[in-house]
């Protein structure tokens, strides 16, 4: 109780069980050795120098660990701009792809108008467009409206990230 220890605490530091600590204040049973050498040290420094050397302790694993936190932040700020920067690239790429794709499947389908009125059939240069109207159709489907959407929104979620740990960051400084 002098020092504001529980008794779990106590006894982690005597390096004794709860209940041997609970028995040997009852006096049921002897503490050993090792641990009444502890407690004794313990009884001869005054309160306050423990209490002070606490803190100090304290505060400077406080220090430390804020430091570590910040470059950590710091770091993890750094990674998401670089992600949202690079997520901004592919979104650009992804709507260059869009608009060359559907450029493409108009192309395909005036060739095929043209052709529909040329005879005979050209089966060769059929088996080309529906070749090309494939490739254009699977772009379509990976560059389309849902997946550049979701991709505006986790660069955007990145960017926020990046804004917050930047202003922790700035207050914390």
């Amino acid at each position: 109780l002098q020092y504001g220890f529980t008794q779990q605490q106590l006894a982690g530091y005597l390096g004794i069980s709860k209940g041997l600590l609970a028995m040997a204040e009852t006096g049921r049973r002897e503490l050993p050795t090792a641990a009444m050498l502890l407690l004794a040290g313990l009884q001869q420094k005054p309160v306050s120098n423990i209490a002070a050397g606490t803190a100090t302790k304290i505060a400077g694993r406080l220090q430390r660990q804020e430091s570590a936190a910040a470059k950590a932040i710091e770091a993890h700020a750094g990674q998401c701009s670089a992600d949202a920067a690079a997520a901004e690239k592919k979104l650009a790429a992804m709507e260059k792809n869009y608009h060359q794709a559907v450029n493409t499947l108009e192309l395909v389908g005036r060739m095929r108008q043209l052709q529909a009125a040329c005879n005979p059939v050209n089966k060769k240069s059929m088996l080309w467009q529906d070749m090309i109207e494939a490739i254009a159709l699977k772009r379509l489907d990976t560059c389309g409206e849902g997946c550049r959407q979701l991709l505006r929104i986790k660069m955007d979620a990145l960017e926020k990230q990046a804004a917050s740990a930047k202003a922790w960051l700035t207050k914390k400084r």
